[in-house]
């Protein structure tokens, strides 16, 4: 497990059934050991994300701003709306749906290989995200990579493909691997004039600074407080768990608080605030005391056996939570055992 996401191996999904494969960084004849499909594979594409850049500082900083704030749906790299046909494809924690995502994945890489036109391009890197997410949710990292890889192989827009090294990034960080997850980083664009890309790209870098310990740099990433930086509308749980994070680790608890109470007015991801913590690992103290409040204000007569989950499959609410905090599959998920898929990449 400890080598599932270094840069120096190179794995990805079959193109007929999705099983991760371990492919020589020169390409060739491939055949996967699972359905038995020869593939023919080219030479390894893992050159940085970087976009054209006009503005510099301060001058990037303001036209980002402009952008931020408010949902930004007609961003093609916004998770706001899903590509055509995927509506109800969104629950990428369900096996149904991971199954249905899988098959788009692997014909809009057929696609993309035949006309890279961008909804052709957005529509594969929109399933990988979301397969990330849903992969990472049941512990399939070696998949989750492995998708992940053949999405960057497959696209040619440096936008999408930032977006899925922050994820790789991410998922990396996740599982300890700061190595890996520094190499991932440093592919994407540190400085790009969309500020969906630039939000990606300091939750990602975030992810890997939390688990070096450098809140001081965490903070400086998200801002100490809302609107320090530019903050993609749709980043914003992720940013105020950060900024959370930061505060209580540099030894602020009011000021944790306070960016706590910011986000739990929104009334969109503020429901989650405190799950999202526990699940991240971030800011237990905080995190404890918003329950201990939340608790004192539990109407009487409300048990916890109450609180019924379904008979099977992951409870609706954990996979709202997944979904808002993995936007871009940028999904921290905590300690899952790696099923050995391949035993060379152990």
């Amino acid at each position: 497990m400890q080598r599932t996401f270094d840069v120096e191996l190179r794995v990805l999904s079959c193109e007929r059934c999705g099983a991760p494969a371990r492919v020589e960084e020169t390409g060739g004849s491939v055949t996967c050991e699972y359905c038995g499909v020869q593939m023919l594979i080219g030479r390894r594409r893992l050159e940085p994300a970087r976009l054209a850049h006009t503005l510099e500082g301060e001058a990037r900083l303001a036209a980002l701003r402009l952008q931020a704030g408010r949902p930004l749906p007609d961003n093609p790299y916004s998770t706001v709306r899903p590509p055509p046909g995927c509506e109800s494809l969104t629950r990428s924690g369900l096996a149904d749906v991971q199954e249905q995502l899988a098959r788009r994945f692997r014909e809009a890489a057929a696609l993309v290989r035949a006309a890279p036109r961008v909804e052709h391009q957005r529509l594969l890197w929109w399933c990988a995200t979301m397969l990330n997410q849903g992969y990472g949710m049941g512990g399939k990292h070696l998949e989750r990579r492995a998708v992940l890889e053949r999405a960057i192989e497959e696209l040619r827009d440096p936008g999408f493909r930032h977006l899925l090294f922050v994820n790789l990034a991410g998922a990396a960080a996740s599982l300890g691997a700061l190595a890996a997850a520094r190499a991932w980083i440093e592919r994407c664009d540190p400085a790009p004039e969309d500020v969906v890309l630039d939000s990606a790209y300091r939750v990602g870098l975030a992810s890997v600074l939390v688990r070096e310990g450098d809140a001081a740099r965490v903070r400086e990433l998200v801002g100490a407080r809302v609107g320090d930086v530019p903050e993609a509308h749709q980043y914003r749980l992720m940013f105020a768990m950060y900024r959370i994070h930061a505060h209580e680790r540099l030894g602020d608890p009011d000021a944790a608080l306070a960016a706590a109470a910011a986000i739990q007015r929104d009334p969109e991801v503020g429901g989650v605030l405190v799950e999202a913590l526990g699940m991240n690992s971030l800011a237990p103290a905080t995190a404890a005391a918003l329950t201990r409040s939340s608790s004192a204000t539990t109407p009487v007569g409300v048990e916890a056996s109450d609180r019924r989950a379904p008979a099977e499959g992951p409870a609706p609410r954990t996979i709202a939570v997944f979904i808002a905090v993995a936007l871009i599959g940028l999904a921290v998920v905590v300690g899952v055992a790696l099923v050995a898929v391949l035993p060379a990449l152990r």
